[in-house]
């Protein structure tokens, strides 16, 4: 038979009998207590004590949501750029942006207003305003669309368009070869003709229709891929334009008229 011994709790330190000399404790709820001591922690807000175990107790802050709130907005209130009001920020990445420096998007929108940089339409040379990653990044810079078309007419990029000179010796730089071919068939026919004659603004879209033919009076449109884009700029068109003649020429029509298009232009 064992002896029995007399030892004391690290815990409690009451006295308990047991027949094991390496026990510590006098039960398993003093053994818990010893290896998970409740602690108290003041709530970073309101300063009312937290208690709890290490475990549970080591990340939490707040005693509430309520005072996690009201400590982020006391902490993180921040002076909005353009309106100077105080504002807390939304949740970002930690990146600087501008949820972190505007109250709103009307006031990011007016301090871009603010910030932009005068300069000159590269076609007409209207003032207009634009902003420091434009000007660095672009060399043309125009007031509208109207502009841009009429700019990019007269200066095309060579590695978007095909120049073709006709009977009379001008160059012109047209989108595609099916279009060199058919102007190539207009000069073997004698026709007078002008290429991108001229641009039409229809609520807020811009078109302009290929070849204008002078003998024809009417414009034609030179049409490969006829997808539902094109298919509602030339309706826009002739619902916006309607005494003004546009005529599609398909592949079947140009075809038809004896214009190889297989065969590549020259």
């Amino acid at each position: 038979m064992l002896k029995q011994l007399d030892l004391v709790c690290q815990y409690c330190g009451k006295k308990f009998t047991t027949n094991n000399k390496r026990r510590k404790f006098c039960n398993k709820e003093c053994w818990n207590n010893f290896r998970n001591p409740v602690i108290e922690k003041p709530c970073k807000n309101c300063g009312e004590l937290l208690v709890g175990i290490p475990h549970d107790i080591k990340k939490k802050m707040f005693c509430s949501y309520k005072c996690s709130g009201e400590w982020n907005k006391k902490t993180h209130l921040k002076k909005c750029k353009f309106c100077g009001e105080d504002f807390t920020p939304a949740p970002t990445s930690g990146k600087k942006n501008n949820r972190t420096l505007f109250c709103s998007r009307v006031c990011y929108g007016n301090q871009r207003l603010v910030d932009k940089l005068e300069t000159t339409c590269t076609e007409c040379g209207e003032t207009i305003k634009t902003t420091k990653t434009a000007l660095e990044l672009y060399q043309n810079h125009f007031c509208n669309r109207k502009c841009m078309f009429e700019f990019n007419k007269k200066n095309p990029p060579e590695s978007q368009r095909t120049p073709y000179i006709n009977s009379n010796g001008k160059l012109w730089n047209m989108r595609s070869s099916w279009e060199v071919k058919f102007a190539k068939w207009l000069d073997s026919k004698g026709f007078i003709w002008e290429y991108e004659h001229r641009l039409y603004e229809m609520n807020g879209v811009y078109y302009i229709p290929d070849f204008w033919v002078n003998d024809f009076n009417c414009y034609i449109e030179v049409k490969g891929m006829y997808d539902d884009r094109s298919k509602i700029k030339v309706a826009l068109f002739r619902e916006s334009y309607p005494e003004t003649p546009l005529v599609l020429a398909t592949q079947s029509i140009l075809e038809l008229y004896g214009i190889d298009l297989r065969k590549k232009a020259v």
